[in-house]
């Protein structure tokens, strides 16, 4: 599908952040293919022709809405280390997210068919992989698969029961929770897999 260029004045990203907050509005109640551009537009406060005048359709502002998450999480945590275990690592993100919380909650209900979370769970593996590869070039790639793809999936899961709890705790501690877990799960794993080699 062909997706409009978007426009990058000052006003035309005013509107085109009306659309898109309505549309997570709408996303909360409903799914995407019950969602018409009449509700949107009434939603957003806007015409018909405003609408056109920024997006294709209701699909290319979900689009839309997903390239801008996935870019500002990469933004949020390439220059940093995985293996340095830093809990600022996972901090920038957990703020993000708390930050678009309705977005990311509508995300991690759906997170088996999302192709965001698909996108950076793609993006946060290679990562993983590469840079204690670089730290360790004899580390084990189907070992750090493992630990990676245990760790993503125990992560996924405090986040969402954290937002899904009202996001009470706050974003540092929760950090610190999840880097201290990925980190023992790491050692452990990488120490336990040696004694069964041994």
């Amino acid at each position: 599908m062909r997706k409009n260029v978007k426009k990058i004045d000052v006003r035309s990203k005013y509107t085109q952040s009306l659309i898109q907050k309505a549309l997570i509005t709408l996303l909360t109640k409903e799914s995407i293919n019950q969602i018409t551009i009449k509700e949107l537009c009434l939603t957003a406060g806007i015409s018909r022709g405003t609408f056109y005048n920024q997006f294709f359709d209701v699909y290319d502002v979900y689009e839309t809405i997903e390239d801008e998450s996935y870019n500002e999480i990469v933004k949020r945590v390439e220059t940093g280390k995985v293996y340095s275990f830093d809990s600022k690592f996972f901090l920038d993100m957990l703020y993000y997210i708390v930050s678009n919380k309705d977005w990311f909650m509508i995300i991690f209900s759906n997170i088996n068919s999302s192709k965001l979370a698909t996108r950076i769970i793609s993006y946060l593996k290679s990562k993983f992989i590469k840079e204690f590869k670089e730290l360790n070039p004899k580390l084990d790639e189907g070992i750090l698969n493992t630990v990676f793809t245990y760790s993503i999936t125990g992560s996924i899961g405090i986040v969402s029961q954290w937002l899904n709890e009202g996001a009470k705790v706050d974003p540092t501690l929760m950090a610190k929770e999840i880097s201290a877990l990925i980190k023992v799960t790491f050692e452990g794993y990488i120490k336990e897999t040696k004694t069964l080699l041994a």
